[in-house]
Parts: structure tokens; C-alpha cells; sequence
């Protein structure tokens, strides 16, 4: 892999903004949506299994639920990446250039490589001081940020993810107070906060 040019690096983000803005949102849906099959193959099942890994080292399990790939993330990553070409070309492009730097590093693509190798990647790419031209790893950096944001959104849209934080929504009460810990948040924050009265 060529050493990226200024003008790929442009490419790259903007790409990523333009997936972020037009992204379709997801609410409630169900993990069985992620069964659904594609209008068309987004990505070769290499890139899924890579993609299903890297959503369960975001996402994994832990006591208040399931791995990401319990819940179907990657999967449901596939089919908007398979409404949109924009997302194709991200997720193809991001784990691209994920598989062909640990190549690089230790020999191995992404899921063939030890934990400990992953992760020493993921910590590189997870930061945005590292975002620069020098290292090179400004196009991980930036398809990983938007990964860490898509694979949340699809978790936390998911049967798994709403019943991990506990979501009571869709329901008929009879009263709602507001926490006093959250007022007086709102009211530390506020604008009007260091006003006079």
C-alpha cells in the first residue's frame, strides 16, 4: 500500500462526514432486522468477520449485556452499508487499510493476528492526536472513530443494547419528576448559570 497522499486523506474525511450526515437513523429496531438480507452484498465475508471483531473489541460483552456481535452489529453495519455506496466504500476502504497495516506491523491480517497485536493497533488508532501525516495513521484514525460511532448507534438501537441500559421509554406513567441531581446539572451548565438574580 502506496504511502496515502494529502488528497487521499481529504477524500477519506470527507467521506466520513458525508456517511455521518447521511446515515439513516435507526430506533428500537429489533437484532432481527440485522437478518434481513442485503439489497446487495456491501461486504465479502472477510470483511464482515473483520468487521464482527472489531465491533466486539468496541462493544464487548460485560455485565450489563452482550458482545456487539450477540446483538448483531456488524450485521446490521452490512445492510447500511448496502443502502448506501458512500458506507461501502468506508467500511471497505477503513478495513482495507486496518488488514494492510497489521500486515505491515506483524505479517497478519487484522483477525488473524494475537489479541495483544489488535489491541496494540486499536490503541493507535483509537486516538485523535494521532491523526497527523507524519505516522500515517490519519485514515485509521478517522474510519475508526467513525466505526466506534456506528457500531454504538447500532448497539444501543438493538433488543440486546435497549435492555443492556435499562430503557423504560414506550410506556404510560402517571407522573415524571426529574432527578434533582439532573436539575441542578442542567442549571450548573446553563447559560443564565452565573447571572445575577
Amino acid at each position: 500500500m502506496s504511502n496515502p497522499s494529502r488528497r487521499d486523506l481529504l477524500t477519506v474525511s470527507a467521506l466520513v462526514v458525508t456517511a455521518a450526515q447521511n446515515a439513516p437513523a435507526q430506533v428500537g429496531r429489533s437484532s432481527a432486522t440485522a437478518n434481513e438480507p442485503p439489497k446487495r452484498p456491501a461486504l465479502n465475508p472477510h470483511e464482515l468477520a473483520t468487521l464482527r471483531t472489531l465491533c466486539d473489541l468496541i462493544l464487548p460483552a460485560d455485565e450489563h449485556g452482550p458482545a456487539a456481535s450477540t446483538a448483531k452489529v456488524a450485521e446490521w453495519i452490512e445492510l447500511m452499508s448496502s443502502q448506501r455506496e458512500e458506507l461501502r466504500i468506508l467500511h471497505t476502504g477503513g478495513i482495507g487499510w486496518i488488514d494492510q497495516t497489521m500486515l505491515k506491523r506483524c505479517g497478519k491480517r487484522f483477525r488473524d493476528a494475537s489479541p495483544g497485536q489488535q489491541s496494540e493497533l486499536l490503541n493507535l488508532i483509537a486516538y485523535r492526536k494521532n491523526d497527523d501525516e507524519e505516522n500515517l495513521m490519519g485514515p485509521g484514525v478517522r474510519y475508526f472513530s467513525f466505526l466506534r460511532m456506528m457500531a454504538v448507534d447500532g448497539y444501543y438501537t438493538s433488543a440486546e443494547g435497549i435492555s443492556a441500559i435499562g430503557f423504560l421509554g414506550n410506556r404510560v406513567v402517571d407522573e415524571f419528576t426529574v432527578p434533582k441531581e439532573c436539575s441542578e446539572y442542567a442549571l450548573r451548565h446553563s447559560p443564565f448559570a452565573n447571572e445575577q438574580g
